[in-house]
């Protein structure tokens, strides 16, 4: 029996290529043993040109193949280990509705970050002093104050000016806990 379903989604080239990459490098391994071993060396050299080929084109390939999980896992526990530690030290308070958002750890190391990438996200003039101070849901209701700021005087009505602190974003559906990170979103979700 065959699942056609699977069939459609499957590609040579990251389905089948890996596995005979594989299977490449353990059989040029094994003629390796066998050629040195019952055979008294003949064509060594040969095979172990070949074998170091297969294993130079199996690690160059790793990184663009279903492969990529042998380095994406021990990535994925740091990124566990960086979550926990930012879970024990100080949170990140929004500048603009004062709401803990993530950790300040994790805020500063993103500014840092986009410095050195030569993002430029400060604000001047301002308060917040830099975009990455203000959380997700503040950035969401900021972009559709702006938006509707430009609709308003777009359609010959003056633009609304606002001297006071904007309230915190509220939702009619908050869905806490219902994104793919579970208790995890709940707590990123501020409604």
């Amino acid at each position: 029996m065959r699942d056609e379903g699977a069939a459609a989604l499957q590609l040579f080239v990251e389905d089948f290529l890996p596995l005979f990459l594989l299977f490449a490098v353990s059989l040029t391994g094994l003629m390796l043993t066998a050629s040195y071993t019952w055979m008294r060396g003949y064509a060594y050299d040969f095979i172990a040109i070949l074998h170091a080929i297969t294993v130079i084109v199996t690690f160059l390939w790793l990184p663009f193949g279903k492969f990529f999980h042998i380095f994406q896992r021990p990535a994925q526990l740091g990124v566990r280990f960086y979550k926990e530690v930012g879970e024990r030290e100080e949170a990140a308070h929004c500048r603009r509705c004062g709401q803990p958002f993530s950790s300040l750890m994790h805020i500063n190391d993103l500014i840092q970050v986009e410095a050195e990438l030569g993002y430029k996200y400060e604000i001047p003039n301002s308060d917040v002093d830099h975009y990455q101070w203000i959380c997700p849901p503040c950035r969401r209701a900021t972009v559709a104050q702006a938006q509707g700021q430009l609709w308003q005087t777009a359609r010959g009505g003056t633009a609304v000016t606002t001297h006071t602190k904007p309230p915190t974003p509220t939702y009619v559906n908050p869905g806490q806990g219902e994104g793919p990170l579970g208790d995890e979103d709940a707590r990123n979700f501020h409604a």
